[in-house]
């Protein structure tokens, strides 16, 4: 009788323990981690309230809006990612209608943290499969470019464990017009904030993964129109500390053919026509540090979409290779606390069955 007890209780800790692990993560295929970055060009509700002071065709009007959502799902469901970085996103509500009613199935949990853009409305947030370790975290220090100090209004960083892979995601939506020099210092300053975040993530033991609307150009990684930087955002980012070359960042880019690098349209003359390649660009960015940069299968942008009428901005995605890393179903760590392999009296009453006790920590 004791042996059939103990054999009950272990059995019953191991599905306690599977299903909490399982639901943890969600990906169909454990052997890769595909991350994707995409602005969805204002994913509001349009449930009043409706944020922020700037007026787009579905605003305040919750049919139009859920459309919009039903053709950037259509997108996403084609690029199936693990980690999906949005940029443009209402609030935590409009994503969470995003998610359960056009990504339904999909395993996705969706994670925001509020920004501080009171004038677009707009957040950075999460969808992912995998739990982060924690909450996502707002990173609102300051950085410094000449006499200018600015934090980033719209950022986030979360931690994830695969394994015996720790890594960082740094979500980013940065000021735009990257051709203005009124505006210049006040992105710099903002990539120095984030650069010193990304420093102390790495000291702390991440990988790093950078992501989002840069709204600005790698003059390293030159894109199908060549557009060159008056910053030194990109530059700056990618250093970390800047003492050492060894933890570099590196743009996935890189990876692609010269005529597939552009991940935004701006339609320049407003005629409401894709004038090649003068007006396509990259502005949205993955950053790897060098160890994840190593794990990089495939890198891609989808652009085969009505960007005229979605989204002016195109998702960019790299998959990584994990046969090398040791699998992982969950980033939680569970201490036993407690485990009764005999309980006393009749264990097929309920109040019997009580025979261990975990901790999710």
């Amino acid at each position: 009788m004791k042996i059939y007890q103990t054999s009950l209780a272990v059995l019953i800790l191991g599905i306690f323990l599977s299903l909490e692990l399982l639901a943890q993560d969600n990906r169909s295929d454990k052997n890769r981690l595909k991350i994707t970055t995409f602005n969805a060009r204002f994913l509001w509700d349009g449930v009043e309230p409706e944020e922020g002071r700037v007026d787009f065709a579905h605003k305040s009007d919750q049919t139009a809006a859920e459309e919009h959502m039903a053709d950037i799902s259509e997108i996403l469901r084609k690029i199936d990612a693990d980690i999906v970085n949005w940029v443009e996103v209402e609030n935590i509500e409009a994503l969470t209608t995003f998610n359960d009613k056009f990504l339904k199935g999909m395993g996705y949990m969706p994670f925001l943290v509020k920004g501080r853009d009171s004038f677009t409305g707009q957040d950075v947030c999460l969808l992912t499969k995998i739990a982060p370790n924690g909450p996502l975290e707002r990173f609102d220090e300051k950085g410094r470019s000449g006499q200018t100090e600015k934090s980033v209004s719209k950022n986030y960083f979360a931690k994830f464990t695969l394994g015996d892979l720790n890594f960082a995601v740094i979500g980013i939506h940065l000021l735009a017009r990257p051709s203005s020099e009124g505006r210049k210092d006040d992105k710099q300053a903002q990539a120095d904030a984030i650069r010193s975040l990304a420093t102390s993530l790495v000291d702390d033991g991440f990988e790093i993964v950078m992501l989002g609307d840069f709204n600005d150009f790698d003059a390293e990684v030159p894109d199908i129109n060549r557009n060159f930087p008056i910053t030194s955002v990109l530059v700056d980012l990618k250093a970390i500390n800047g003492s050492t070359t060894s933890d570099d960042l590196f743009n996935v880019a890189e990876k692609l053919p010269m005529d597939r690098r552009f991940t935004a349209h701006w339609d320049k003359d407003r005629d409401d026509f894709v004038d090649r390649p003068d007006e396509f660009s990259s502005l949205d960015h993955i950053l790897l540090s060098p160890t994840l940069a190593k794990m990089i299968g495939d890198v891609e942008v989808v652009q085969n979409f009505d960007f005229l009428s979605i989204s002016d901005h195109f998702p960019l995605s790299v998959t990584l290779s994990l046969n090398g890393v040791e699998p992982s179903l969950s980033s939680a760590q569970i201490k036993m606390t407690s485990l009764l392999p005999n309980p006393v009296g009749n264990e097929n009453e309920k109040s019997q069955r009580k025979t261990l006790s975990c901790q999710i920590l």
